[in-house]
């Protein structure tokens, strides 16, 4: 009985270790993804950019409209996915709502994802805008002045004997 206790003591810490660098993970890929949505908005119904996160989804409201774009899935557009909280705020435009719009769009926008709760769901806070830079902050909220992110990639080293190489090329 004590070695299992001793093994989750030991273990817990890097599960959650692990647990939050997976959620960090997720929110700059939820990010990312919203950026693409806001863009294919953008371009898609000529109305400038989203008021909403909202606005992005549209899921169950039948085919996809300048309201309802189906751009995102419904989780994030709820503005909460994976211990993460996402804050959208749209920039005010004075341009006329597009073709088929009611309302007119967004000049710019700027998302937040921070941890639901610091150093249990995560540690890092981000910022995007309209630009597409992802920035970050590891001591609360992130905003324009933070640091870019950067991503670190690790090379992919693939050896492939001249034999194995005649093998995978037909003919």
């Amino acid at each position: 009985m004590i070695p299992f206790i001793l093994i989750v003591a030991i273990a817990n810490p890097n599960l959650l270790r692990a647990r939050m660098a997976a959620n960090q993970a997720t929110a700059v890929g939820s990010l990312r993804t919203i950026i693409a949505a806001d863009l294919t908005y953008s371009s898609t119904y000529g109305n400038g950019f989203a008021t909403s996160l909202d606005q992005l989804d549209g899921s169950g409201r039948g085919a996809a409209s300048c309201e309802h774009a189906l751009l995102i899935n419904h989780a994030l557009a709820n503005g909460e996915k994976n211990g993460y909280i996402f804050t959208n705020s749209a920039k005010p435009s004075s341009d006329l709502a597009g073709k088929g719009c009611a309302e007119s769009g967004a000049s710019g926008f700027t998302v937040n994802a921070d941890p639901v709760n610091r150093n249990t769901t995560g540690v890092q806070s981000y910022y995007t805008d309209e630009t597409g830079v992802i920035r970050v902050e590891k001591s609360g909220p992130a905003s324009a002045d933070s640091d870019e992110l950067q991503q670190r990639f690790a090379a992919l080293s693939l050896t492939v004997s001249p034999e194995e190489l005649s093998m995978a090329i037909p003919g």
